[in-house]
């Protein structure tokens, strides 16, 4: 048995059994909802940039994901007060320029059943601050981030693990939490494991 830990790198450029995998992905952590592979790769082609993916090259398979989606004023402010979810995002994912000060949502942060027991979701959030920092390297500043967790396991990821501030509880039982990408990375910075 092979007993040293995969290393993982971004995903480069999508496939489509590799979307699949990530609709799987996604069934896995929520299932009885649905997430087509029209609107994954709609949001891929809208916002490149914000999903980010993580592969095991060695395996061939996706290993997992999250999203950090800059998003309109209006819509931001929603989430954090009376909204629950994010479907139909697409419309407000706003479209960044140099010198635009934002609000973001990570959402969707996700590790695939055969690596959950691995470092994936400390390279999934490594790569959140990579692609957070090349925003800033390109003069877009990222203020707050809200993140929204349906279940228990994303309650504790956000909650206890990342840090982030509740605000407020869904009528789902939910829970939506509000942070910064500096406050996560500090955080974080505790557990950091480098692949």
């Amino acid at each position: 048995m092979n007993t040293k830990s995969p290393c993982f790198e971004p995903a480069r450029v999508l496939n489509r059994r590799e979307f699949e995998e990530m609709i799987d992905i996604y069934n896995g952590y929520f299932p009885g909802q649905t997430f087509s592979i029209f609107e994954l790769k709609e949001l891929y082609r809208i916002a490149p940039r914000s999903m980010i993916v993580i592969k095991d090259y060695a395996a061939k398979k996706i290993a997992g994901m999250a999203l950090l989606l800059p998003v309109k004023d209006e819509f931001f402010k929603d989430f954090c007060e009376v909204i629950s979810e994010v479907r139909g995002l697409i419309t407000y994912i706003e479209n960044i320029n140099r010198g635009t000060t934002t609000n973001a949502i990570l959402d969707s942060v996700m590790v695939a059943p055969d690596y959950r027991q691995t470092n994936a979701w400390i390279q999934i959030m490594e790569n959140v601050f990579a692609t957070y920092d090349s925003f800033r390297e390109r003069g877009i500043r990222m203020d707050k981030i809200a993140a929204g967790a349906d279940n228990e396991l994303g309650q504790k990821f956000y909650g206890e693990l990342l840090g982030m501030k509740l605000i407020r509880e869904t009528a789902k039982n939910g829970k939506i939490y509000l942070s910064t990408i500096p406050d996560i990375k500090e955080r974080l910075s505790l557990f950091a494991r480098i692949c």
